[in-house]
């Protein structure tokens, strides 16, 4: 999708659908789960996870994980941003948020937070994207991670967290 933001550049973005089929086509053919959040949608003053999510992680023994998060507009989910983080095995808690406050937006040009601000877009809180990392040990899993982090931001035209 095309559209002109209030941005000097064009952002092409791709739906949760497009997403998913890129990510079965991938050469690396991606391990991926749609995650609940338990945030409503309808609640601007809630913007982390539950803990419920943070036990379906550790359930899954999903370690380090990269993630996407998305926007809805016109009924329809666009990804907006990769990231990697670390679950509560590994550090009490994710850092997973949904914070639309520019004063904890990265300090670099182009940031989700802005854009979604500046566009007066919301986040779709209410689930994510979690791309799992193949690899067994935990130090191998958080590189891969990362990797699986900078090839969203590429394929996709994804913001960083």
């Amino acid at each position: 999708m095309s559209r002109n933001f209030q941005y000097a550049k064009q952002f092409n973005f791709f739906t949760d659908k497009e997403i998913e089929e890129q990510l079965k086509k991938s050469d690396y053919k991606h391990l991926y789960k749609w995650f609940d959040t338990d945030i409503p949608n309808d609640n601007p003053k809630l913007i982390r996870p539950s803990n419920n999510f943070e036990d379906k992680l550790e359930k899954g023994e999903i370690y380090y994980f990269a993630y996407i998060k998305f926007f809805k507009m016109d009924n329809q989910l666009y990804g907006i941003v990769a990231g990697k983080t670390k679950s509560k095995l590994v550090n009490r808690t994710s850092d997973v948020n949904f914070t639309k406050n520019l004063k904890y937006a990265p300090k670099t040009k182009w940031n989700a937070k802005e854009f979604l601000a500046l566009n007066n877009l919301e986040w779709e809180k209410s689930k994510i994207l979690v791309i799992i990392p193949k690899q067994t040990e935990v130090e191998t899993k958080k590189e891969e991670a990362k990797q699986i982090e900078n090839w969203l931001q590429k394929e996709f035209n994804l913001f960083g967290s």
